[in-house]
């Protein structure tokens, strides 16, 4: 079996690599490097093929479909921030380039495309957990371009028979993410401060919550997603089902780090939503996964990939 991982050398891309490897499957990789890194998959060098290009370009795809039993399409803008800087980028990766792999999907008779949603395409005024029927409520263009690519990937399932599935992640932390980034995620950037002395900046008053999980048991979830009979067209949140502030999330850091420190408090970022936390009843039933990481578990694993990469 082969499988197509858009966008396979970043962060989650490159840890999704390793499971479909980890589990018997041909991979090829199709990223651009536009936030991924070749460094990323250096040490699968000769067991996984790569290609350099855009999922916009629909030549590129369907020569690589060709011979593809699956998709796992991880290629985006990936943060909110980002996409309030780059609107039209994020709109035209995140929204035209999904549009593309799934009719070059159709095209060349893929057998299954797993999208990477995103928890924030919930927004605010829900009740908690967050529950998949709910409608969507984007606060943030970046959370429009992931409601737009569920919605083509229900009507591909719907109109053309494709299998589908959108997996709305929550918040991913792990080895390999970006510290470095001005649109990296809270954990990299926290340890990264401590690890070298700083003040970490906690924007907002930090109790609003985060549904954390680790990106070894996010891996887990696309490899099960591909590989189990899944209704067409559903959505499926992943995460860990337990809400952290951004308060007990620096002092585990602290503690994991080995480190006391006091943040320094920045004012709201915009599109930040106040709450979230995700209901997981789906994710154990139809995928029949409970993630295998506390967050403190995870965290270690990540303090220690930082402190020995170089």
């Amino acid at each position: 079996m082969r499988v197509l991982i858009t966008g396979g050398a970043g962060f989650i891309g490159s840890h999704t690599v390793e499971r479909f490897l980890s589990g018997g499957w041909d991979v090829e990789v199709l990223d651009n490097y536009r936030t991924g890194s070749k460094r990323n998959l250096s040490h699968l060098e000769g067991r996984v093929e790569i290609h350099y290009g855009s999922v916009e370009d629909m030549n590129v795809l369907k020569a690589i479909m060709m011979d593809v039993d699956a998709v796992v399409h991880l290629a985006a803008v990936p943060s909110v921030m980002e996409a309030f800087q780059y609107p039209l980028e994020a709109a035209s990766i995140n929204v035209d380039g999904t549009v593309a792999l799934l009719e070059a999907a159709r095209e060349t008779d893929v057998g299954k495309v797993v999208f990477s949603s995103s928890s924030a395409v919930y927004g605010e005024g829900h009740p908690l957990p967050l529950k998949e029927e709910y409608p969507p409520r984007p606060m943030s263009n970046y959370a429009v371009t992931k409601v737009a690519g569920e919605g083509f990937m229900e009507v591909y399932a719907e109109v053309y028979g494709l299998k589908t599935v959108s997996l709305r992640y929550f918040n991913v932390f792990g080895p390999r993410q970006n510290p470095e980034s001005d649109y990296s995620a809270v954990i990299p950037k926290f340890i990264s401060a401590l690890l070298r002395g700083q003040q970490p900046v906690i924007y907002g008053d930090g109790e609003q919550s985060r549904d954390f999980i680790y990106v070894k048991d996010v891996a887990e979830a696309n490899y099960l997603s591909v590989v189990k009979n899944l209704p067409a067209g559903t959505r499926i949140n992943i995460a860990s089902g337990v809400p952290t502030t951004v308060n007990q999330l620096l002092k585990i850091v602290s503690e994991v780090v080995g480190v006391e420190v006091t943040p320094r408090y920045a004012p709201p970022r915009p599109g930040d939503i106040r709450e979230s936390l995700a209901s997981v009843d789906r994710m154990k039933n139809l995928l029949g996964f409970t993630p295998s990481y506390t967050l403190k578990e995870g965290m270690g694993e990540m303090v220690s990939f930082m402190r020995s990469d170089p």
